[in-house]
């Protein structure tokens, strides 16, 4: 594939800057039990010429199989150069936006004004990956101020989405991070809220609102205590979080707890909960999610095992997941991994069922520039007596 290519060819031109090529082939089952091989061909680079530079991230994908006609997609392609104290960009790029990461076409600017105030800007066309949106010439733009000095980081921003087929959306939001002291176990506050205007009807909706704290009873044990409401969608949700709160028809709001002892060699517990409410206050649903996991201290053993549990309950139904990754080191440059997880879940007024599911791993760094990894998978659950699933990655790399 590209990837042999790259490697004959484009080995001299990466050598002032980086160049990373990744060759991805996967064996799956549609909703028919049909097999079929989606795969990926991507390129990454970046490359200095004098005080700019340049950097881009695509390639070509077979999401519905080899067999199918491929979809060329480009994820970043930019110039980058010095604006005074601080830098531009144009072309495809990502700005850190109100409530996620905004993929767009266009310009984004950077000048810090001083040692601690920074302003910032980026506008352009949005674009979401594989959704075919280029075509409907959404605009979105933001302004912000950051302010970082002494115990405090705070941000404030706004943004403005322009839909051709919908009312303008201004949102504003302010963020903040405060030590309340000194030393590593000083206590700390955290803030975020997103206030969202349709301009045309001149009315406010909190979209997302949360507020935490931070602190260290102990040197070894780390705590939080957080509170959050949001109407709009949860951008660091799993899928499976997000099945829960389908039929919610409002807004999640929460209250929650996080726990984490820190052992010998970097050993650690860690333990986070919430109570969520679901939908509005006359007809609310309360359910709760909940996450356990260890991590091994570092040791002479080239085995490690790290078992977690989650489990979570909404008005879409309930699930409880028992997970465990044991790997083994044998060498330096050869990592083998296998992963299990016993899942009961339980969805809308239908009865208890349990998915299977396991996995083997391999990793082999051959070179530095060289890298390949291999895994396999099965599961088998209430809709399919077995899914078997496979796939490779090859991976070449210069710096």
């Amino acid at each position: 594939m590209l990837t042999c290519l790259l490697g004959l060819g484009w080995a001299g031109a990466a050598a002032a800057g980086s160049l990373e090529a990744e060759s991805v082939a996967l064996f799956r089952h549609d909703h028919f039990g049909e097999a079929y091989l989606p795969a990926w061909q991507l390129l990454s680079f970046d490359q200095e010429l004098g005080s700019l530079a340049v950097e881009g991230y695509g390639g070509l994908e077979w999401l519905a199989g080899v067999a199918q006609p491929l979809d060329p997609d480009l994820y970043h392609l930019n110039l980058a150069g010095p604006l005074a104290q601080g830098r531009w960009v144009l072309g495809r790029q990502q700005g850190m936006g109100a409530l996620r990461r905004q993929t767009f076409d266009g310009v984004s600017l950077r000048c810090p004004l001083g040692d601690r105030l920074t302003v910032a800007a980026w506008g352009g066309y949005a674009r979401h990956q594989d959704l075919d949106d280029m075509l409907d010439r959404v605009v979105v733009s933001r302004a912000e101020l950051s302010w970082q000095g002494g115990r405090l980081l705070a941000r404030a921003g706004g943004q403005l989405h322009v839909d051709p087929q919908a009312q303008p959306v201004l949102r504003q939001d302010l963020e903040a991070r405060l030590r309340l002291g000194d030393g590593p176990r000083a206590a700390g506050l955290t803030g975020h809220a997103v206030l969202a205007e349709l301009t045309e009807q001149e009315t406010a909706l909190l979209e997302w609102a949360r507020v935490g704290v931070s602190f260290r009873p102990v040197s070894s044990l780390e705590a939080s205590v957080h509170g959050r409401h949001r109407e709009a969608a949860d951008p660091d949700s799993l899928f499976g979080d997000a099945i829960l709160d389908t039929l919610a028809g409002g807004a999640v709001s929460e209250a929650g707890l996080g726990l984490r002892w820190l052992g010998a060699r970097w050993a650690a517990i860690s333990a986070r909960g919430a109570v969520v409410s679901y939908g509005e206050d006359e007809c609310s649903v309360l359910g709760y999610r909940f996450d356990l996991a260890w991590r091994p201290g570092l040791s002479s053993s080239a085995w490690r095992l790290s078992p977690a549990l989650a489990s979570r309950t909404g008005p879409g139904g309930q699930y409880h997941a028992l997970y465990a990754r044991a790997s083994w080191q044998a060498t330096d440059a050869t990592e083998l991994s296998a992963r299990a997880a016993v899942v009961p879940y339980l969805k809308g007024e239908q009865p208890w069922d349990t998915v299977l599911t396991g996995g083997l791993e391999l990793q082999q760094e051959f070179t530095a520039w060289l890298r390949l990894g291999a895994m396999v998978d099965a599961a088998t659950d209430d809709e399919r007596p077995l899914d078997l699933r496979g796939g490779a990655v090859l991976s070449l790399g210069w710096l």
